[in-house]
């Protein structure tokens, strides 16, 4: 096999047999989960493993799957092996790979003639060229001149897309000199820019191909004038060296348009490589989408460049923290690091956080980001620049859409959003998005949402300063945020509501209503922060906010919802909307409960009463005490939370409003049920029950039957307690809400274990515990751990259930809930005295 096959065997085989030898089929299995799938036969991977061949280029993908599958396997770190990284894993299979290649040799073409003569004219192979393995190995594997030669499909073109100043050219110069150099193109190797992307004129096929003409040595009087004998002779002398077998590589670089470059598309076993922004879709090729850099692989070709510079130019490692900052604020773009790069050589002792400084000003970033030079092909070394090549070649309508696009403030922008921002029906602006994303200025995905690169955005903000006038971009502006408000209404009503209740369009049901808000709130929540300083629009910002906070709860985003209590009181308080600031405090008060900052919680509702009496909103006001009582309660003050109802009933006497009585007589039932008077909580839940029934949402409804459920067991009805529960789930489980569905299985498991079904308690309840700690609840999760050990201790597992006791003991000590720390030390008490056998287990 060679030296450096022997090796690569060598290493496979330790790695093979460090992970305990997997089946074959199960290796088989990983070209499956590939994109695009790669298919494999246990016999070839058998072959790999043994030595007795190694992978070909079209495989290098999978291969290095194949062993980041092995080196992750338990096994591996148990037995103390050290797997090698990827990269050495991707350069031993390129060197087996070329050492096989020169092996197999390759037919001269003639007897007085180096199949390795024909014409190069390749830019040079990038120096700081780095990342992009598997597009490279991907690359090779279309190029190689083997491929196709065991039945399967040879594909001629490789198109390799991708958005200005990503980095194509210098891809695809660097697999095509990976390809020469193994020998595989001895008729030549030619490099043209059609310059579909260029200040002047572009080249159209026929010139391409008369300029490919005169490379390959046809002389300028047997070059004829017609365009299409042009393209005839290119094709003719492309089938002679075929019949010479020297395959020809050809890489066209910069293309536009389609008609550019389907006709210098030639046959097997020639290659040609396109480089465009544009997805030329129709164009029959392998195609290729290139995106930034990863963080790692920037901070390398920072690296790597400044070395070449100047080979003691150690900064992109040194200040690695800063390194990555800044490819971070370069948008990862090869583009943009070049010329920092060419920024820093100037500079040589300037740190790099200074420059991170400079370019942390999304205002003038792409001012930094240009250097007073052009690149090899004459192209100047600016992304803005880039990005206005780019611009040209939209039609009138894609241009405004892309101005248009910057004022829509997150990360993404959906389909149905867009068309809004463009007043236009949605089919029509889904034309305009594709376009923009086959011009990769936008990353489109299946979900129909649709986003831009970092800096793409910010040129995008620039074009629409300059060009929509201020009517143009207030107009924009309160269409989008009128829809916002529209659609989080229509969202936040079917949210409050219950289950058979109607539907309010566009949304059907709970669950259209709750993807909607999943997907959208990001944007919705980026909306507010950004309109809600514009005095024309904080009105309309101030609605929006207010109609996130119910989902904002329920779904436990707390940090977000903080922040948009304080942009709610912020944007009220510049407005003068008074009611709207008592909001915001009811806003942040319930935030502040959910992460159990009940004493702040507590000033922040006194605070939303005092306002909405002030303003004379008294349901709101009996909504703020209710609020009041329940931070009260949480902190066992329940004479103060009973009062705090007290003037809330008062206040709902002459009112209509039911659901705030629901919710007086429901926290009733839990202080009750708090101070143990359990028939008097009962009697709270029932009447809370009756009087919901028909107007609470199926959330309220199953907050009150879990709650109910919980003082049923108080006098012993355990039975009804277990209804009560599972209805209670059920409802939770038809909203999609898993955090109340534990909350209520953990009260279930309570009832089963007040019935002696200990092992159906516990099982539930360890099922809760993971659920808690996979959506960060740690009380929750502490709760749940003190109430296993009580079933541990019910089976006389008294070991594990002192595990169980002790850490759920400390954990909420450590979050100041001194009351259940002392029922867990209680439990772990009783535990360590009671008799037992167990020899000990671990805690779930």
């Amino acid at each position: 096999m060679g030296e450096h096959a022997d090796r690569l065997r060598s290493e496979l085989r330790a790695l093979y047999e460090a992970a305990d030898q997997p089946l074959l089929s199960q290796l088989v299995g990983i070209g499956r989960q590939q994109r695009p799938p790669v298919s494999v036969s246990d016999a070839t991977v058998s072959a790999w493993l043994t030595g007795t061949s190694v992978p070909s280029l079209r495989f290098t993908p999978y291969f290095l799957a194949m062993v980041g599958f092995l080196g992750g396997r338990p096994s591996v770190a148990r037995s103390g092996f050290v797997p090698r990284p990827r990269a050495w894993w991707a350069q031993a299979l390129d060197v087996a790979q070329k050492e096989r290649a020169a092996g197999r040799g390759r037919p001269r073409a003639a007897a007085d003639e180096d199949p390795g003569t024909g014409p190069v004219t390749l830019l040079a192979d990038p120096v700081a060229f780095t990342g992009r393995a598997e597009q490279v190995g991907e690359l090779l594997g279309y190029l190689d001149p083997g491929t196709g030669r065991d039945g399967t499909t040879a594909v001629s073109v490789s198109a390799v897309t991708g958005m200005g100043g990503v980095g194509k050219t210098a891809l695809v110069l660097h697999a095509a000199h990976r390809a020469r150099s193994r020998g595989w193109f001895p008729g030549g190797a030619l490099f043209i820019d059609l310059r579909g992307y260029h200040d002047g004129a572009a080249l159209d096929a026929a010139q391409a191909a008369d300029r490919l003409l005169r490379v390959l040595g046809v002389k300028d009087r047997d070059i004829p004038a017609e365009a299409e004998e042009k393209l005839s002779l290119w094709r003719a002398r492309l089938a002679g060296l075929a019949e010479q077998d020297r395959p020809l590589l050809a890489v066209v670089d910069n293309v536009h348009s389609l008609g550019q470059v389907a006709p210098l598309v030639p046959s097997a076993p020639h290659r040609l490589l396109v480089t465009s922004r544009r997805r030329l879709s129709a164009l029959s090729a392998r195609h290729i989408s290139v995106g930034p850099l990863t963080v790692p692989e920037a901070v390398d070709f920072l690296d790597r460049a400044l070395r070449v510079g100047d080979a003691a130019d150690d900064r992109a490692l040194t200040q690695r923290p800063d390194a990555e900052r800044l490819a971070e604020l370069c948008g990862r773009l090869p583009l943009a690091l070049q010329i920092m790069v060419a920024l820093l050589r100037e500079e040589r002792h300037r740190p790099l956080a200074d420059h991170c400084a400079e370019l942390a000003d999304a205002r003038n970033r792409l001012d930094a980001l240009q250097y007073d030079d052009t690149d090899g092909q004459g192209r100047p070394l600016a992304v803005r620049a880039a990005f206005d090549l780019s611009l040209r070649h939209l039609t009138q309508p894609q241009q405004e859409a892309f101005r248009l696009l910057s004022l829509a403030p997150g990360p993404d922008i959906a389909t149905g959003t867009a068309a809004e921002l463009f007043d236009l029906p949605v089919p029509a602006a889904r034309r305009l998005l594709a376009a923009l994303a086959r011009a990769h200025l936008l990353i489109g995905s299946p979900r129909e949402r649709w986003q831009t690169h970092d800096l793409v955005r910010l040129y995008a903000a620039e074009q629409a300063r300059a060009h929509l006038d201020a009517d143009e971009r207030e107009t924009a502006e309160t269409r989008l945020i009128a829809y916002h408000v529209r659609l989080a209404a229509a969202a936040d009503t079917v949210l409050r509501s219950g289950a058979d209740s109607e539907a309010v369009p566009p949304f059907a049901d709970h669950a259209a209503a709750r993807s909607w808000l999943e997907d959208e709130h990001t944007c919705l929540l980026a909306a507010v922060a950004s309109f809600s300083s514009v005095p024309r629009h904080m009105k309309s910002t101030l609605v929006l906010a207010n109609r996130l906070t119910q989902f904002l709860g329920t779904t436990r985003h707390f940090d977000e919802l903080s922040t948009l209590a304080d942009m709610m009181m912020e944007t009220a308080r510049a407005a003068g909307e008074r009611r709207y600031e008592g909001l915001a405090f009811m806003t942040r008060g319930s935030a502040l409960m959910e992460i159990r900052q009940f004493g702040p919680a507590i000033e922040a509702h006194e605070e939303a009463e005092r306002i909405f009496t002030e303003t004379g909103d008294t349901v709101v006001a009996a909504d703020a005490l209710t609020n009041l009582s329940i931070a009260l309660r949480h902190l066992r003050r329940f004479d103060e939370a009973a009062a705090a109802l007290t003037r809330a009933s008062a206040l709902l006497e002459e009112s209509d409003h039911p659901m705030s009585n629901v919710a007086v007589l429901g926290q009733l039932g839990t202080i009750r049920m708090g101070q143990e008077r359990f028939e008097e909580s009962i009697d709270a839940y029932e009447r809370a029950l009756r009087l919901a029934t028909g107007v609470a949402s199926d959330l309220h409804l199953g907050m009150l039957l879990d709650n109910y459920g919980n003082s049923l067991e108080g006098v012993g009805r355990f039975e009804e307690a277990v209804d009560a529960h599972q209805r209670a789930y059920r409802l939770f489980q038809d909203m999609n809400d898993v955090h109340r569905q534990a909350v209520a299985l953990g009260n279930l498991a309570g009832a089963h274990w007040e019935l002696g079904r200990f092992e159906e308690a516990l099982e539930t309840l360890r099922a809760v515990h993971d659920t808690f700690r996979g959506l960060g609840d740690s009380y929750s999760e502490a709760v749940a751990l003190d109430n296993i050990g009580a079933c541990l201790q019910a089976l006389d597992r008294m070991d594990e259930a002192a595990v169980c006791h002790e850490r759920a003991m400390v954990a909420l000590r450590d979050m100041g809930d001194a009351h259940q720390a002392e029922i867990a030390a209680k439990r772990l008490a009783e535990a360590r005295q009671a008799p037992t056998d167990d020899p000990g287990g671990e805690a779930p």
